[in-house]
């Protein structure tokens, strides 16, 4: 993908890595550009995506059911707004020196039965805000993250503003689905009614 490359309302699946040498591709890589995602679904895949030296924006997005990682970063930018993460069989984010921001994000059922931080990157930037990360393998294992007015499980409530992260996904989403069940892409994860999000 070239730098300023602007998708919208694709859908990126069953990719994999058959016969390349990167682990961690499958459904796009980008390498060196700073494409920007709109309307699209990454599913099914064995990375949903892989940024390397670059800066990607993704923008009402769903990434969901792929059979590993949903989101490696190694030295670049990845920026996530008004995105559905779920139903992936390992981290749900993950990378190495990487710049990650979330807004406005659902992050559940990611993980499998592994227990491991579903958000971990090592030497790098985490901003986490308005957003809900629950009923994963783990919470957040990123040094120098900073959380704001979000509901992030393993985060006690108060702490920049944010809410309990200790309650049932269940009390918050119509349907959210167990991690146990990953891959998949089922679920609804529409807040309920009195959801205390």
């Amino acid at each position: 993908i070239v730098s300023n490359t602007q998708i919208d309302g694709f859908t990126i699946k069953d990719g994999n890595n058959t016969g390349s040498s990167n682990s961690r591709s499958g459904g796009v890589s980008i390498d060196n550009s700073r494409p920007r995602f709109t309307n699209c679904t990454f599913s099914d895949n064995n990375v949903g995506i892989n940024n390397t030296y670059g800066e990607a924006e993704f923008i009402f997005c769903k990434i969901s059911g792929n059979r590993s990682t949903a989101v490696y970063t190694e030295r670049g930018i990845t920026k996530l707004k008004n995105c559905l993460i779920t139903g992936n069989s390992s981290a749900a984010i993950s990378g190495w020196v990487a710049g990650t921001e979330l807004l406005n994000c659902t992050v559940s059922g990611n993980g499998s039965t592994s227990e491991h931080p579903t958000i971990s990157q090592g030497a790098s930037s985490l901003k986490i805000s308005n957003s809900i990360i629950l009923g994963n393998s783990g919470g957040v294992g990123t040094d120098g993250h900073v959380i704001r007015y979000s509901l992030v499980q393993g985060i006690p409530a108060g702490i920049n503003n944010s809410l309990d992260g200790s309650i049932d996904p269940s009390e918050v989403f119509v349907n959210p689905v167990s991690r146990s069940n990953a891959p998949t892409n089922a679920g609804d994860y529409t807040l309920k009614p009195l959801s205390p999000a």
